[in-house]
């Protein structure tokens, strides 16, 4: 059986890049032996039933797989970017969940994101335990316009910034539309969602991605 190959996530910080960005990106990886899928964050969205982040998305998250991890000062040096706007995160997928009927993740590629922090008390184990065993069943139920679900445990903080990140939770919709709509699948479930999410989550910060087209 074949091991999974290293996962990487990479949030670039800051308000905003430029569309010339993801041509150096794209330039970067291809001089690399590794795959990547790209997230650029959607104007702002609401998010039923969520509190507002306390600070706008990431304008970027990249997921990066890779047999090494990544050269962060090689990195910015290619993205023309400072070092300290690049948040790198060396993680393991708990789960990446399709729902049944659905192809390999949504078509239009967008996706709900969020880095979130354990709650005050809980150590990490505890954490891990709580949002893969508890949580994962009451999201596939609850969410209902949900395609595709991945669960990111933070394993390491590879840079000075970014710290107090111990999971990054990707929820796959078909559409913008699915996703303002089909969030819950009803009251009840919109209920039981934030009364779990509290028990193991401090702060969170989330926002609304379309894949790049690689």
């Amino acid at each position: 059986m074949n091991e999974p190959v290293p996962k990487f996530i990479l949030v670039v910080t800051g308000n905003s890049v430029d569309d010339a960005f993801f041509d150096r990106l794209r330039q970067h990886t291809r001089t690399l032996k590794g795959t990547s899928l790209t997230h650029r964050v959607l104007p702002e969205q609401s998010d039923p039933g969520s509190p507002r982040p306390p600070e706008p998305p990431a304008p970027v998250i990249v997921e990066w797989f890779a047999a090494a991890p990544p050269n962060r000062a090689d990195w910015a040096r290619a993205l023309q970017l400072d070092e300290e706007r690049l948040e790198w995160y060396d993680v393991s997928e708990a789960l990446r969940w399709q729902r049944p009927g659905v192809g390999h993740g949504p078509p239009t590629g967008i996706s709900h994101i969020c880095r979130v922090g354990r709650a005050t008390g809980l150590t990490m184990e505890q954490f891990e335990q709580h949002w893969t065993q508890v949580h994962r069943p009451l999201a596939q139920k609850h969410h209902l316009g949900m395609a595709l679900y991945v669960q990111n445990v933070v394993r390491r903080t590879l840079s000075t910034n970014g710290q107090g990140i111990d999971g990054i939770a990707e929820l796959g919709f078909p559409s913008v539309e699915a996703f303002t709509t089909e969030m819950y699948d009803s009251e009840e479930g919109r209920a039981a969602i934030s009364a779990d999410v509290a028990k193991f989550v401090g702060a969170a910060s989330c926002g609304l991605y379309q894949l790049v087209p690689g």
